[in-house]
């Protein structure tokens, strides 16, 4: 179940504000499985917002919602694909020419694990391509946070099982149609790791962050 609530800041006094409700909305299935949710904000209020949700065939899908600035529902999709069984919506950006992209994770019931899931809509909903990732200890991977660059490159890392070690920082670089370009691991002392964050530092370096 994916919930999306709009506030509007307002300022009363020098050093003072208050936070008005404009509206809220509740969509996808109740019973869905993990609770992860993420939402973006472009420069018209248009609100995309991913997580997901449980099929009618109980499959559970990721699922992302774009709602103008009142709240009511532009588009929604439902992520499906050959040989993924499941799919989870983790985290969202948008790029420059308002194309979506969602960064998750994909079960598959033949190899039992999760892999990283990235999947680009256009502005309109209409898919784009879509990506997966297995990790180098074939384990589970989960994509927890994206961005995307002038040129529609995609930076994606999460946490990702390695070999001989817990569970690492990966991050990936795909090229704008979706083709990998290169990935990198970070492991410290055979801990467990998750990367939370991505940024640019500058136009050719960028930072991963986490515990």
């Amino acid at each position: 179940m994916v919930i999306a609530v709009l506030c509007v800041f307002s300022h009363n006094a020098p050093a003072q504000s208050t936070v008005n409700k404009a509206w809220h909305t509740a969509f996808g299935e109740l019973l869905a499985s993990f609770d992860w949710t993420a939402s973006a904000v472009d420069a018209y209020g248009y609100v995309f917002t991913t997580g997901n949700t449980r099929l009618s065939n109980g499959k559970i899908a990721a699922y992302t919602t774009k709602h103008d600035s009142l709240g009511n529902l532009v588009w929604d999709q439902e992520f499906e694909a050959t040989g993924i069984d499941a799919s989870y919506g983790v985290a969202i950006q948008l790029d420059g020419s308002g194309n979506v992209y969602v960064a998750g994770a994909a079960y598959s019931a033949s190899s039992l694990h999760f892999d990283f899931l990235v999947v680009k809509y256009e502005n309109d909903g209409d898919q784009v391509w879509y990506a997966t990732r297995n990790g180098t200890g074939n384990g589970d991977d989960y994509a927890s946070a994206l961005i995307v660059d002038g040129a529609q490159n995609v930076y994606v890392t999460g946490p990702s099982k390695g070999v001989g070690t817990q569970m690492d920082f990966m991050t990936l670089k795909l090229y704008a149609n979706g083709m990998a370009h290169w990935a990198k691991r970070y492991d410290y002392a055979q801990l467990d790791e998750a990367p939370v964050a991505i940024s640019f530092l500058n136009t050719t370096t960028i930072e991963v962050s986490g515990g």
